[in-house]
């Protein structure tokens, strides 16, 4: 599927940025403030901990600052690299502190201005359970489901946060959402 004018406007834009800033590293502050938000809430989405998601974002963008030398453009969007460095950055933490890594419950502020107060609390209820249920899966299809429908990832890029295979992906996608489902399920 080809990229639209504007997306590849903007990934051209974003390639030149990451030239410019691997000579100058004042540029990078542009990568931090444009990609800075999503990889916050990744982080809290993971560890349900302000000050912990600040020290983790501020941790993986030093990170690539540090190794942004060493990036090759290969046609992922740069994000889907810093998405793995807070992977790896966040799976480190949790193993350091000997902690779980939960999942956020993702607001729903997307309701329609037209929608009664009832249907909205329904929905957000039924949004709740299902990211609850989430919160209990195995760590890696937990991840892979949340990258998908939170982080809105394609899966070549949330393979390649992840540090697998495409089909590795595709299949903690799988694994992960028939499961949900059974548990969804028999939650009725």
């Amino acid at each position: 599927m080809a990229q639209s004018a504007p997306a590849a406007y903007l990934q051209a834009n974003e390639i030149a940025v990451i030239d410019a800033a691997k000579l100058d590293p004042i540029r990078f502050g542009e990568l931090y403030d444009r990609h800075f938000g999503q990889i916050y809430r990744f982080a809290y989405a993971r560890v349900r901990d302000q000050a912990t998601a600040e020290d983790i974002t501020s941790e993986v963008f030093v990170k690539a600052l540090a190794a942004l030398p060493r990036f090759r453009h290969s046609g992922r969007p740069f994000h889907a690299w810093l998405y793995r460095i807070a992977f790896n950055t966040i799976t480190d933490s949790a193993r350091s502190t000997n902690r779980s890594v939960a999942l956020e419950c993702v607001d729903e502020a997307q309701a329609a201005s037209d929608d009664s107060t009832v249907e909205v609390a329904l929905r957000r209820y039924d949004i709740d359970r299902v990211w609850r249920r989430v919160a209990t899966l195995p760590t890696d299809q937990r991840t892979a489901i949340t990258l998908k429908f939170r982080d809105d990832l394609a899966i070549k890029d949330i393979a390649f946060a992840m540090g697998r295979s495409n089909g590795a992906a595709k299949l903690l996608l799988h694994r992960g959402l028939a499961r949900l489902r059974r548990d969804l399920a028999a939650e009725r």
